[in-house]
């Protein structure tokens, strides 16, 4: 018997699906695992995405601060 964390292998194999998420993995040459965290300001977002990128484990974030202009607090004023 064995165990495989590989949640791809519960699926039904051929399925359109499993073919693309398999294809994705192999160009990308890394994991697809994710994870989603929310936070309720700006602040606690950087801390969050900087607690993030210091773990050893996480290879990428992506975050919605790639979405703000560095400019934007003089502009918002």
């Amino acid at each position: 018997m064995r165990f495989d964390y590989n949640l791809l292998k519960l699926q039904a194999r051929g399925t359109e699906s499993v073919d693309w998420e398999e294809r994705i993995l192999r160009s990308a040459g890394r994991s697809s695992f994710v994870a989603l965290s929310t936070a309720g300001s700006l602040d606690e977002l950087r801390e969050r995405a900087a607690a993030f990128e210091g773990l050893a484990s996480v290879s990428e974030v992506e975050s919605v601060l790639s979405l703000i202009p560095p400019e934007q607090g003089r502009r918002r004023r």
